[in-house]
This record gives structure tokens, sequence and C-alpha cells, in this order.
């Protein structure tokens, strides 16, 4: 069981950022320097790790830093395709706005409309 101060849990109310980083735990986010990698770059670094990790022969370290890894390419994956599936909403709802026709548009009334300045 994973017992308090131990630097495993969750943090606690009132521990700030600087507090954890300080315990050797670092955010998900800094597991993946730079985060310039595409979806496709990360998944298959994330994939790689996993397989290594299956494999075994890793010292106990080289696993649990694996594994510290693999989290956050996880995460960051997560966040991509949160990112993705936030656009795509956006742009269907974009699109059925625009795309829905005006209930009040009175065709007939409109061509009248036209064919009358077309006759000025």
């Amino acid at each position: 069981m994973v017992g308090e101060g131990d630097g495993r849990g969750a943090m606690a109310k009132g521990s700030s950022d600087t507090t954890e980083r300080g315990r050797g735990l670092r955010l998900m986010a800094d597991l993946v320097p730079g985060q310039d990698l595409s979806f496709e770059e990360a998944l298959a670094q994330l994939e790689a790790l996993v397989a290594r990790i299956e494999e075994g022969g890793l010292s106990l370290s080289a696993a649990v830093a694996g594994y510290e890894r693999g989290m956050g390419l996880a995460a960051y994956c997560t966040d991509l395709l949160d990112s993705a599936e936030l656009r795509i909403r956006e742009i269907d709802t974009a699109a059925e706005g625009a795309g829905r026709p005006d209930t009040d548009f009175d065709l007939v009334a409109e061509i009248d409309l036209l064919l009358l300045e077309e006759d000025r």
C-alpha cells in the first residue's frame, strides 16, 4: 500500500507543483521534452517502449524510467486526441450553423424580388 509522504501518491491538498518536483516527481508534460512530436511519432515511441518493457530484461530503474516516459507519452497522445476531437466538434458546429437553411427564407419571394430588380 502506498503510504503518505512516500512521493508516489497524488498531490496532497495545498501542495504545489514545485514541492512535488522537489521530491523527484515530474509532471507528465515534462516527460515529453519540447512536445513537438506528432501524434504518430509519440504513439510509435509509446509502442516501442511498451514492447521493450514487455520483453523484459530491463533493470528495475530502466523499466520504471520507461514506464514514466510511457505515461508521459500516453498523456501527450491523449491531449492531442482531445484537441483534435474539439477541433472536429468546432468544425461540425460551424458547418451545422452555416448549412442550416433559414426558416424565414421564402424562395418564391426572393425570385420575385430579383425579377423586379431585373425589370428596372
